[in-house]
């Protein structure tokens, strides 16, 4: 299980990280070390999905703003400045993680996003709608947006219209 957590040391905000936890019973729990490191940029990594596009896999995340470290947001890596949904390509589905290379794929607009497996084994973004253009809390779910690679690496959203619509 992947679980929102902080570490121990480190800048307050900027100990961000992928917690883990293991069980075989899903009753007896055991904590296991952090599959990211602390010091990316980011005081949380929240609603946090190991999911597979294409065969490859991603973990996603989201933090807004206001969760971002001071260094972070000196640097001009704000992502727009605002936040949204992360997404981090993986080698492994157990990483590590490297959270500094996370990608913006939605701004603010959107939160709390997650990848689904379609019926025709495409896959969806679905998320929930946070804010409208003046910043205004919004608070539905979105229409489902399809998911592909780019050729330079990165993860595409498309909204899903007309008669192919997932």
């Amino acid at each position: 299980m992947f679980v929102t957590a902080r570490a121990k040391k480190g800048a307050d905000d900027d100990r961000g990280v992928v917690g883990h936890a293991f069980s075989y019973d899903l009753l007896n729990w055991e904590i296991r070390p952090p599959l990211s490191e602390p010091g990316s940029g980011f005081g949380d990594l929240e609603v946090t999905q190991m999911t597979m596009v294409d065969g490859k896999p991603i973990l996603l995340f989201s933090c807004l703003s206001r969760e971002f470290s001071i260094v972070r947001r000196a640097a001009g890596k704000a992502g727009g400045g605002n936040g949204g949904v992360w997404a981090v390509p993986s080698d492994s589905v157990l990483g590590p993680f490297d959270i500094l290379n996370a990608q913006l794929i939605t701004d603010h607009k959107l939160y709390s996003g997650r990848m689904v497996q379609c019926h025709d084994s495409r896959v969806a973004f679905l998320a929930f709608a946070n804010d409208d253009d003046n910043g205004n809390f919004v608070g539905h779910v979105a229409d489902p947006m399809s998911v592909a690679w780019q050729a330079d690496g990165t993860i595409a959203l498309k909204a899903c219209t007309g008669p192919g619509r997932l």
